[in-house]
């Protein structure tokens, strides 16, 4: 009976493990008293890191009413990198906010 539970107990962590990458899309945070935006995305393009979900962030801002935002970087992180990064900004005072672009 032990080995049933650990078979159920290991597909139960798998799916949830699924339904947590599938629910993710993206993330948006804005610098509290400044113009830039952040945007966290699950990037499939990028090169895995190890089998390392690979995520990135892009930095950005909005110049003018109706023109294109500036996208001053883009960076590659693991996901983990990307959740202490989410963190760090959070504890600066930065904002949850609705897709800016």
């Amino acid at each position: 009976m032990g080995r049933l539970w650990e078979a159920v107990l290991f597909i139960a962590c798998l799916a949830i493990r699924l339904y947590y990458s599938l629910a993710m899309k993206e993330a948006w945070l804005k610098q509290p008293n400044g113009p830039w935006v952040e945007r966290f995305w699950p990037n499939p393009e990028l090169e895995r890191d190890g089998g390392a979900r690979p995520m990135a962030v892009d930095l950005g801002r909005h110049l003018l009413l109706h023109e294109p935002p500036l996208l001053k970087s883009r960076r590659q992180l693991t996901l983990s990198q990307a959740r202490e990064l989410w963190r760090n900004r959070v504890k600066a005072g930065w904002k949850r906010v609705e897709p800016q672009w």
